[in-house]
């Protein structure tokens, strides 16, 4: 498994870490979008024309919640990670043009895991 094997996505969390630093709390998630395409060939879509973005990488994670004992249960999201999430989920936030959301743990849909052992292999 290979995360974050898009360069620009890669640029993108190392400046948002290097220059946001977050805390999040208990579950939550912070997770910087990656936008959709623009450009279908040579046709330029309109920002209006396109879909809420419903991806994004990891940049932060909080503590994950405790339990009744105090002990906590341990996130199953990771810096890193590319995930997938709900169109409507957690709170959009844009600081020094990177737009950001933060989720809560159970508004992410799943873990994009790119398995590159697979992508040069002849298809039968």
């Amino acid at each position: 498994m290979v995360k974050g094997t898009n360069h620009q996505t890669e640029r993108a969390v190392a400046e948002a870490e290097s220059n946001l630093r977050f805390r999040p709390l208990g579950n939550r998630v912070v997770v910087e979008v990656i936008n959709p395409e623009k450009m279908v060939g040579n046709i330029i879509i309109p920002d209006s024309a396109l879909d809420r973005p419903t991806r994004g990488m990891v940049v932060a994670v909080g503590d994950g919640t405790k339990n009744p004992d105090g002990s906590r249960v341990p996130m199953d999201v990771e810096v890193g990670d590319e995930v997938l999430f709900g169109m409507f989920g957690g709170s959009d936030v844009e600081i020094e043009g990177i737009t950001i959301k933060i989720l809560k743990e159970e508004d992410v849909i799943a873990v994009i895991e790119r398995d590159i052992s697979l992508i040069n292999q002849p298809h039968d």
